[in-house]
């Protein structure tokens, strides 16, 4: 069971989610990228859709193509998108525009559903409540569809998002997981968010990475041009002395906005997952340039050469190429698997994550040990359990929450983790050495060092290593 039995500090919905997809398409790697490519495909569809309804056939198809070249891993992303695969945002993304459509056709019980279950993701998503449920009144006044007080909006979208947050409530208490869901989601992730930041802080790095985003994602770039414009048009007047308001830039906007926010609320840590939500809006923004007049044509051109030069500045062709290659060659089985995984951290690098180390590792103990053998690794590599098939001796499938001062309370020390393994008497310990760039990796030596780790070690005994894995069997 989630928390009691197998620990982690994200909400239940990205667990629940691929036990789901496990139950249907199998329980592999290829699941994830199958899950991912839904949830992104679904999407773009909705992009395409709210940009049709609130600008044009045009400005959808633009949206669309801007979402899909700006957001295809093997393209936009580091490791060929490695890193963000099997993260909560990846679902976000999706619920958060099924949100914003149901939000624009002015169906705000769906909508509350959709914002209800992807803060069964993360509870960052309530931050899109209030901002579609003014979105979607605000563009019904625009003539979009008929009008809705925003205090109905509210009302209605509101009691919706409790039905799913409420059914995962209920599902925690009756296996008696509840408490441990809220230390590990609310405790923990309030003190690790807090750690090491400050409310100045905080603004000065989040305003550093979106500059940083600006100049090096074209996608990015595309839009923050787009918000120009968008803002350029609003200032100016019509004939009769109103402002012109467009509909589809408004809207992105403040969807952007929201999606920064719920970014920002995960702290100083600016990791590249907590930005894929912005994809969409981005999108809308980019699609909000598409118009008829000649004089906005040649605005566009030069907008998407300024993306184009962007995007070569930062290597995205050359990503694409050796990634995109890398994955056909091993979809075909025509190339040899280990120096494809070394693509992906290394290898005997002493940089810590290195997927080839994780594999072989992964293999040795699957060959060594029976289905019903419990291994425990000191370190941050939970996906050997789930490759090796086998469960890991402790609740805490990587070491650092179960020694961090994060959460607190006796079951968070290094002599609780100690007295819970020599119980389990795992068949494999295996020590992890160099995660050296994180507050994970040194506080793991510090773990080793501890009188009662170092008597659960008495019991063991050096068998091989793996790279940066230590492994010991029990004698």
């Amino acid at each position: 069971m989630l928390y009691r039995d197998v620990w982690d500090q994200k909400p239940p919905g990205i667990h629940l989610t691929y036990a789901a997809g496990f139950a249907i398409f199998g329980a592999s790697d290829g699941t994830v990228l199958v899950l991912d490519a839904i949830a992104a495909t679904l999407a773009c569809a909705l992009v395409f859709q709210i940009a049709r309804r609130l600008g044009s056939a045009r400005a959808a198809w633009m949206s669309v193509i801007a979402f899909a070249i700006g957001t295809y891993p093997a393209f936009a992303l580091p490791y060929g998108g490695f890193l963000e695969r099997a993260v909560p945002e990846t679902f976000i993304t999706a619920l958060a525009a099924a949100a914003a459509w149901c939000a624009v056709t002015s169906r705000f019980a769906l909508m509350g559903l959709a914002i209800g279950t992807a803060a069964v993701f993360k509870p960052t998503a309530l931050i899109y409540w209030p901002v579609f449920a003014v979105c979607g009144v605000r563009g019904a006044e625009c003539g979009v569809r008929r009008t809705q007080s925003i205090a109905a909006a509210l009302g209605v979208s509101g009691a919706a998002l409790l039905v799913p947050i409420g059914a995962v409530l209920i599902w925690l208490s009756a296996n008696g997981a509840l408490a441990d869901a809220r230390v590990a989601v609310i405790d923990y992730n309030r003190a690790y968010v807090v750690a090491g930041s400050s409310w100045l802080a905080l603004p000065n790095i989040l305003a550093h990475e979106i500059w940083r985003l600006v100049k090096t994602d074209p996608l990015w770039f595309a839009a923050a041009a787009a918000a120009g414009v968008a803002v350029w048009s609003f200032a100016r007047k019509t004939e009769d002395g109103r402002r012109k308001t467009e509909v589809l830039p408004a809207i992105a906007v403040a969807w952007l906005a929201a999606a920064v926010i719920a970014a920002a609320a995960n702290g100083v840590r600016m990791y590249a997952t907590y930005f894929l939500p912005t994809a969409p809006p981005l999108a809308l923004l980019v699609g909000s340039l598409a118009t008829e007049r000649r004089s906005r044509r040649l605005l566009n051109a030069a907008i998407v050469v300024g993306a184009g030069l962007v995007a070569i500045r930062s290597h995205y062709p050359d990503r694409l190429v050796r990634y995109l290659a890398a994955d056909l060659a091993q979809l075909r089985g025509s190339a040899p698997r280990a120096p494809y995984l070394e693509m992906f951290g290394g290898y005997a690098n002493g940089r810590g994550y290195s997927a080839r180390a994780n594999d072989e590792l992964a293999s040795y103990l699957r060959a060594r040990t029976r289905d019903d053998d419990r291994v425990y690794i000191f370190g941050m590599a939970p996906s050997v359990y789930f490759d090796a098939r086998r469960l890991p001796a402790n609740r805490f499938i990587w070491t650092f929450p179960a020694v961090a001062p994060f959460a607190g309370g006796p079951a968070f020390t290094v002599d609780a983790l100690a007295a819970d393994l020599q119980r389990a008497a795992p068949t494999y310990l295996v020590l992890e050495r160099n995660n050296r760039d994180s507050s994970t990796g040194w506080r793991i030596d510090d773990v080793y060092s501890a009188p009662a780790i170092q008597r659960v070690f008495e019991a063991y005994a050096r068998e091989i290593e793996i790279e940066d894995f230590t492994v010991l069997r029990r004698r």
